[in-house]
C-alpha cells in the first residue's frame, strides 16, 4: 500500500523512555526497563512485564523491539530514549500496521546504535516482538514485506524456509 510508518528516535538526557504516538505519550523508567531485561527470563516473561507496566497496547510494539534489540544485539543506551511514532498505515485493517511499526522501530534502533542487521534478521526480530512481547501469534510474511518491499515492485517470498528474492517491477 502507499503508506508508511516512521519512527524518530533520539537520546534523552535523563533515564526515561518516552514514546509518543496517536496523540498520546507514554513514559517508562529506563532503569526499571533495564532491570526487567536483566532479571526476567524468557521473552514471554519480558512481554508480560512490559504489558504490566504500560497500559497503552501500541507502546508494547516499540518497547518489545527495544527489549529484544538490547538482548540480542547487546546494545545498552547510557541515557533515556525518545520515540516519536507516526504512521499512515491503517490500524487493525489487516495491512501489516504492526509489522510496519516493528520494522520502523528496529531500523531507527539500528541507525541510532550503529549495530547493523544481517540478512532477514530484522524481520525475525520484529516477529519475535509481536509473538512474545505483544503476545500476538503471527507468521513472518508481514515483517519480511515491510523490511524488504519496494514501492511499485512485487516481493517474492517463500515463507518456509524464509527466503526473499529480488523485487520484481510491476507493470504500469
Amino acid at each position: 500500500i502507499r503508506a508508511q510508518t516512521l519512527v524518530e528516535l533520539e537520546m534523552l538526557e535523563g533515564r526515561e523512555i518516552v514514546l509518543e504516538a496517536f496523540g498520546k505519550k507514554v513514559r517508562v523508567d529506563a532503569r526499571e526497563f533495564e532491570r526487567i531485561l536483566l532479571e526476567v527470563g524468557d521473552e514471554s516473561e519480558v512481554g508480560r512485564s512490559i504489558r504490566g507496566m504500560v497500559e497503552e497496547s501500541w507502546a508494547w510494539y516499540p518497547l518489545g523491539c527495544l527489549a529484544l534489540f538490547q538482548r540480542e544485539k547487546g546494545w545498552r543506551p547510557d541515557r533515556g530514549l525518545s520515540f516519536l511514532l507516526s504512521s499512515e498505515v491503517p490500524l487493525s485493517s489487516g495491512v501489516s500496521s504492526s509489522a510496519a511499526l516493528e520494522v520502523a522501530t528496529l531500523r531507527a534502533l539500528e541507525r541510532l546504535s550503529g549495530v547493523e542487521f544481517v540478512g532477514r534478521e530484522i524481520a525475525h526480530l520484529g516477529q519475535k516482538a509481536e509473538n512474545y512481547i505483544v503476545g500476538a501469534p503471527c507468521g513472518l510474511m508481514d515483517q519480511l514485506a515491510c523490511a524488504f518491499g519496494k514501492r511499485g515492485k512485487l516481493l517474492p517470498i517463500l515463507c518456509r524456509p524464509d527466503l526473499v528474492d529480488e523485487p520484481l517491477p510491476l507493470p504500469e
